[in-house]
């Protein structure tokens, strides 16, 4: 089967910053990886300040000179011609991201060279997202956003219980469960890290997001126990627009001397993980924070929100403890997870068993291939006729 996946913005593989937080790349590059090893072509597809072709592996790369960063639903018009000059070299192509002006034009040069699309939103429309701006969320809803995911042939969702905020919408599309991978080079043997005394290590890795990642509730919740902890320390790893605002936070609190600002580390995440004792996800809404699995692959305990994608995997796993997205409850996530420290060894390994077993990219991405192809009404492996395939029960749910 031939695949496309768009995503606004793709950093090349080898290039430093594709390798911090920031999982779209991460998860579109793991996916193309994976298909192409089963013997599928896929090609990545974004828009940048140059044109350039490269390739990753076997993958190739086309990155379109974008128009213009200010002036919403730019597209470059050489994008636009391919889809519309080339769509029988297609079966299909997956749009990535969730309320961005780039897919909705793409969609319609598709739906007019009679290309079938996808779109895979990574926070699918959990209500909390339409809080912030919301009356600027609800009319794109309305108008671009709702039309977009409608017209599609099936939206992905990475956690199953995602699809229940995209029916919520009124989104009626077949919906398929695609779970996110592990890494290529995550896997290797875990850096393992035995505490001495009381001191302990908790970290946070990602975009310095208040509103969606919580990290202000992570101080804040913090900053409760401290004269309970007092040898516990905290680090955040990370950039992004509201860091400033959360160093300032950090000096209101009066953590300086017990929490570390690194910024960007470009080490693999499971390196960083590494450097500490457990990993802390307080987002107030997550659609699947990928810090979390590397923390099961780096074989440290997680202590991660109720509405992080990943939460029900954790549970599961018996790899750390959930938490509500509050201060009180990163406080007493805290002291639950202190009180179980004789526990944090078995937990560890306990998540790196789990990740290995459920989340291999090759599996994924054989169970994907043969559902997509359903999906779409074609035979694996060709383009020359879009009729059923004989393949197994589709895991993808249509609306009741």
């Amino acid at each position: 089967m031939n695949l496309g996946f768009y995503l606004a913005e793709y950093r090349a593989d080898g290039d430093p910053a594709a390798h911090v937080p920031g999982g779209p790349i991460r998860t579109v590059r793991g996916m193309t990886q994976a298909l192409s090893r089963q013997g599928h072509r896929a090609l990545i597809f974004a828009q940048g300040e140059h044109d350039t072709v490269a390739t990753e592996g076997t993958v190739p790369v086309r990155v379109f000179r974008r128009p213009s960063r200010n002036i919403p639903f730019s597209i470059s018009r050489d994008l636009l011609s391919y889809l519309r000059t080339n769509p029988d070299s297609l079966d299909g192509i997956v749009l990535n991201g969730v309320f961005h002006p780039d897919l909705a034009p793409l969609a319609l040069a598709a739906r007019r060279s009679g290309l079938p699309y996808l779109v895979s939103p990574f926070d699918p429309y959990h209500p909390i997202t339409f809080r912030n701006h919301p009356l600027r969320k609800a009319a794109y809803w309305r108008l671009i956003e709702r039309r977009l995911l409608q017209g599609s042939a099936g939206v992905l969702v990475m956690i199953e219980r995602h699809e229940t905020y995209v029916r919520a919408r009124g989104i009626t599309v077949p919906v398929l469960t695609v779970p996110n991978g592990i890494d290529h080079g995550a896997t290797r043997e875990p850096i393992r890290r035995t505490p001495t005394g009381d001191s302990v290590h908790l970290g946070y890795l990602g975009r310095m997001d208040a509103w969606h990642k919580g990290v202000d509730l992570l101080l804040d919740g913090f900053a409760a126990v401290t004269d309970r902890f007092p040898a516990v320390r905290l680090t955040l790893t990370g950039s992004g627009a509201d860091e400033p605002r959360l160093r300032q936070l950090a000096v209101r609190l009066g953590l300086s001397e017990v929490v570390t600002f690194t910024g960007v580390d470009d080490r693999w995440p499971v390196e960083i993980i590494s450097d500490w004792d457990a990993l802390i996800a307080p987002s107030r809404f997550d659609g699947y924070p990928l810090t979390v699995l590397e923390a099961m692959v780096a074989e440290r305990p997680v202590l991660v929100s109720t509405e992080a994608g990943l939460a029900e995997h954790v549970e599961r796993a018996g790899c750390g403890l959930t938490i509500r997205p509050s201060t009180a409850g990163v406080a007493d996530g805290i002291a639950r997870l202190m009180a179980r420290r004789a526990d944090w060894p078995s937990m560890a390994a306990a998540g790196r068993v789990y990740a290995t077993e459920h989340f291999d990219w090759d599996a994924i991405a054989r169970n994907t291939a043969r559902d997509i192809a359903v999906l779409l009404g074609v035979a694996e492996g060709s383009v020359t006729a879009r009729s059923p395939a004989a393949a197994e029960t589709p895991r993808f749910a249509r609306a009741p």
